[in-house]
């Protein structure tokens, strides 16, 4: 027969082989990250972790703990959790894997004999020596010894411990040595061993304990001495981490008292595998009893607390009833949370230190993160030295600072110093100054928020004023600096936030210690189609005139105006994305309606807007200090700082501005990137910017209380308000002159009693969120209706594309841009299939579209044709014969003339060209030639629409630069040496021969 030792290395060799991947055995482990070398990062099961500190390998099972619960094999593991014996964790990983067990038929092993129990005792009285050790070092009578059999082994000389069964049989005898290692070693005989499994010492005498009161301690000689004082005690053999399944049931209606050793180790194992294991015992009260002793190795358990300390029974009974009972409802139910109706509530003094549970919307953030001390220990403090204190949080185990403790923000911009004086005061109540091991920190982020905000408009108070309406409630904004117990970087919106409301170490300023951020749904997301078909198919059953008469009539009252009407519609029934030209282009937009005061364009949008409750109105002369786009403030310390704008804060929504013009310029040129591309640049904090897929309209005046009759073309409004990035951005722009009604009895007509509304909010919002939820998968382009697109676009760039200073339609742009008005009129119109799944886009559509912008460009209140059609007269060279031959003539009279005039003409003209600007002295000057004579070459060049006097001096036209590129090719001696024949320059420059000078170089 095999050595049976033999045996179980084989066995246990096999299991290893066999196993290959341990992370089975750690399966039950939340939150599992994969490290690099096979190593697996989690939450660890022995102490309360939200963040991971717990690693395993699952290629050899080996595991640690970095907040100092322990490490070991995967055996270890099984043990510390489970409570089994070293062989039987091991037997449950071998049927696991399948390894067939060592024997089987496993043969009884024979009772130890009670000759040999005898024996011993026998040897030990005849040992002076240890008897006194035993009465001395471990303040045993001889009364106990006597009755729990205790002994001496000569052979190992070891002390014998027998342990017996609730019959009385000895099943296992301890062995004590403590100069040897191990210290405590289990008897075995022959080739049986006795030590497993694990036996609970003082089984006999607990099954027949009739009183109530049983103390449960880590040790032998602690069981025993407790006994001496006339405790009932009891013990497990094996450690204090092994707590059998079998056990619990003894300790049922009992009121059982945990007194473990008061080191890092026993209070683990008390908390970690004994409280939990009497959870389900069913016991009438369980009491975790720490000792007031230091926790080191020469005063931390029972015996040093009765034999050293020369303390009495009567001083640990009476630490036991002041000792509170655990509370196993208490550690399941989770900390009470409060429910705040809105963030505003967390100024109430009642709220303090609360854990409270909130909507908020993010709207700022800083560029830098924290580290916060999470876990510390106490390693000295003069105090516990003297043995007079024994209350320091982390002088026992290592002190985890609970996730609502204000030392979480206080962490945040602290010194090395700082941050050591704050843990010391959170550890000691005493002023000590005890000495502060760091162990574990987490991340912390600082970010600004306020109360949740759906919609932010604007109304006038009873005196007249501006003031802020929130979600229907005039309030303001109540921005607070809040904490995030996260690495992660909360994006703007809308979250459910659980926290703790605070007040700030350093300012006591009030703020809220967030744990946990869940995002919440906009409305237009929780929108559901299938909740809405009947909104939507009322809506769809409506003609076009019906929607617009209904409107005006009912809701805007706005007469005669029906182009804001419909821009404003337009904008608001934008998808986010259209699929167009086989690429996915911006489908949200951009419009603007600028005209004079009381054209009906604020009240337009005011009630369309409140009639479906949807929409931000920002005031460009009120705005917020964040402004439309952000706001950044550097910090010393804390680097930079910003707040989101209302454009940001909209993106997927929609914003007004009404009064644009006194919007700041950095602001639109901040956003005019955005406008296109959806997103909002800021290199200088963390997100590196936000998403700005913001529907758009903006509501101005001319600048300067300029009326429209001041401009010659409408149109050229728009520039005194807007940069040209900002207008060649516009989808829509409309103009409300004044004038433009001509009958005006129809604004004091009664309104029509009984006039039945067709369109109901309800509808019409269903049509907005409808759009807006559309993905670019859902929106399908048909062909017909891209070919006129294009088609289009060619047509309406003739026409309107050559107001370079008025860009609202480009060669470039305008087929984007009809395909965007294409899609929201399909959108308004719900263009869809029987399901509304899909928002189908047709030529009428396309075609409704193109009339519109040339319904509005063309109107006499902009005249975007007309200024196009003369700008391009003043930049396109179309009369280049006229002027060439003007040009040719000049210069052949002027090959006759004598003196300085003599190459006078080609002179000026060369003086023109590499010039940006000259005054028609210094022009007069450096020809040669008289004022008189420059003036008349002037009017030549003016005449054909060349040249242009400003007050710096004469400045070309592009019309000239374009004409002095192509002269200057096809006729190279204009400015040759004949030219020079009286001047300083001899050779015309390289950049006239190769043509080098660019429209940049010369200006425009």
């Amino acid at each position: 027969m095999p050595d049976r030792d033999d045996l179980w290395k084989r066995y246990k060799q096999a299991v290893l082989e066999r196993v290959g991947d341990f992370s089975v055995l750690f399966e039950g482990l939340a939150k599992q990250k994969p490290s690099t070398d096979g190593w697996v990062t989690a939450l660890c099961p022995f102490h309360e972790d939200k963040s991971p500190s717990f690693a395993f390998n699952r290629n050899s099972g080996k595991w640690c703990c970095f907040a100092g619960c322990g490490k070991g094999s995967a055996f270890d593991y099984l043990m510390q959790t489970s409570g089994k014996s070293f062989k039987d964790a091991l037997l449950e990983v071998g049927d696991r894997v399948g390894v067939p067990r060592p024997y089987p038929d496993k043969p009884p092993r024979p009772p130890i004999r009670e000759v040999l129990v005898k024996q011993w005792v026998g040897d030990l009285w005849a040992n002076e020596e240890v008897c006194r050790w035993l009465r001395e070092k471990r303040g045993l009578s001889d009364a106990t010894l006597k009755k729990y059999e205790i002994g001496w082994d000569p052979k190992r000389q070891r002390n014998t411990i027998p342990l017996r069964d609730e019959r009385g049989n000895v099943l296992n005898v301890r062995l004590y040595n403590a100069k040897k290692d191990p210290k405590i070693i289990n008897y075995t005989e022959g080739r049986y061993k006795y030590g497993s499994p694990a036996r609970l010492y003082g089984l006999d005498e607990l099954v027949k304990y009739q009183g109530k009161q049983v103390v449960l301690c880590e040790g032998e000689w602690d069981r025993l001495i407790l006994q001496q004082e006339g405790f009932m005690a009891v013990t497990g053999t094996h450690g204090a981490s092994v707590f059998r399944p079998e056990w619990i049931a003894h300790f049922k209606d009992k009121d059982v008292v945990i007194l473990y050793d008061c080191d890092r180790e026993g209070q683990a194992a008390a908390r970690n595998v004994v409280l939990r294991a009497l959870k389900t015992a069913g016991a009438a009260s369980v009491k975790n009893v720490v000792l007031p002793l230091k926790g080191d190795k020469d005063d931390k358990d029972v015996t040093d607390y009765f034999h050293k300390r020369g303390l009495t029974a009567a001083d640990l009974q009476k630490l036991i009833d002041e000792t509170a009972a655990h509370s196993y409802e208490a550690e399941d139910r989770p900390e009470e949370v409060l429910d705040l109706e809105s963030f505003t509530e967390v100024e109430r003094k009642d709220l303090i230190d609360k854990k409270a549970r909130c909507d908020i919307t993010v709207c700022g953030e800083t560029s830098e993160a924290f580290h916060a001390v999470e876990e510390f220990r106490i390693t000295f403090c003069p105090r516990m030295q003297k043995g007079g204190c024994f209350e320091c949080k982390g002088v026992v185990e290592p002190a985890v600072i609970p996730k609502g403790a204000q030392e979480y923000i206080g962490s945040c911009m602290s010194t090395n110093v700082q941050l050591k004086a704050m843990l010391r005061e959170y550890a000691c109540k005493y002023g000590q100054k005890p000495t502060i091991d760091i162990l574990r920190r987490t991340t912390v982020k600082e970010f600004f928020c306020h109360q949740k905000v759906n919609r932010i408009t604007q109304t006038r108070d009873e005196e007249g004023n501006v003031v802020q309406v929130i979600d229907g409630k005039k309030q303001e904004l109540l921005e607070k600096r809040v904490y995030y117990l996260s690495s992660e970087h909360p994006k703007p919106g809308n979250y459910l936030a659980v926290g703790w409301v605070k007040s700030h170490p350093k300012t006591q300023q009030v703020t809220f210690l967030i744990e946990s951020m869940e995002p919440l749904e906009d409305d237009f997301e929780s929108f559901r189609v299938e909740e809405n078909v009947h909104h939507l198919r009322a809506f769809q059953s409506l003609s076009w005139a019906e929607i617009l008469e209904d409107l005006t009539e009912n809701v805007t009252r706005v007469y005669e105006r029906e182009e804001i009407l419909v821009a404003i519609l337009l904008t608001y029934c934008s998808p986010r994305w259209v699929p167009f030209n086989d690429e996915i282009i911006r489908g949200w937009l951009v419009t603007v309606v600028i005209g004079d005061s009381g054209s009906g364009k604020t009240q337009t949008h005011q009630r369309i807007a409140e009639f479906i409750n949807i929409g931000d109105c920002f005031s460009g002369l009120t705005g917020s200090r964040t402004g439309l786009a952000y706001a950044l403030v550097e910090h010393k310390q804390k680097g930079w700082q910003v707040r989101i704008g209302r454009y940001p804060a909209n993106s997927r929504k929609i914003l007004t501005v009404d009064e644009a013009q006194h919007l700041p310029d950095w602001d639109l040129r901040t956003i005019s990137k955005a406008m296109e591309e959806g997103f909002l640049q800021i290199d200088r904090v963390q997100s590196k910017g936000y998403e700005s897929q913001t529907r758009l309209v903006m509501i101005a005046n001319p600048k300067k209380d300029l009326v429209m009759d001041s401009f010659s073309f409408g149109c050229e409004s728009l520039t005194t308000i807007l940069p040209p990035t900002i207008i060649r951005r516009t989808d829509v722009a409309v103009f409300a002159n004044s004038g433009d009604l001509k009958d005006l009895s129809f604004i004091n007509r009664k309104r029509t009693e009984g006039n039945r509304r067709r369109v109901t909010p309800e509808m019409l919002r269903a049509v907005v969120y409808w759009a807006w939820n559309l993905r670019p998968e859902q929106i399908i382009f048909t062909s017909e209706a891209e070919e006129y697109c294009l088609k289009r676009a060619q047509e309406m760039s003739e026409a309107y594309g050559y107001a370079v200073d008025v860009p609202l339609i480009t060669l470039s742009d305008c087929r984007n841009n009809l395909a965007r008005l294409a899609a929201a009129f399909a959108a308004l119109l719900v263009s869809a299939d029987e399901n509304f799944t899909r928002l189908v886009i047709e030529p009428k559509h396309a075609r409704m579209a193109a009339d519109f912008l040339c319904r509005l460009y063309s109107n006499e209140n902009c005249a975007l044709d007309d200024y196009s059609r003369i700008t391009r007269y003043g930049s396109q060279l179309l009369d280049y014969d006229q002027i060439e031959q003007a040009f040719l003539k000049k210069w052949e009279q002027e090959k006759h003339a004598q003196g300085d005039e003599k190459g006078f003409f080609s002179r000026l003209i060369f003086i023109l060209h590499i010039t940006r600007v000259i005054r028609r002295d210094d022009l007069a000057e450096q020809t040669g030639g008289s004022v008189e004579t420059v003036k008349r070459v002037i009017r030549l060049l003016k005449r054909f629409n060349l040249l242009d006097t400003t007050r710096d001096g004469y400045v070309k036209k592009p019309k000239f630069n374009k004409f002095l590129r192509r002269f200057s090719r096809e006729h190279r001696e204009f400015f040759g040496d004949s030219a020079w024949g009286g001047g300083q320059v001899q050779d015309p420059p390289k950049s006239l021969e190769d043509n080098d000078f660019s429209e940049d170089e010369v200006g425009t």
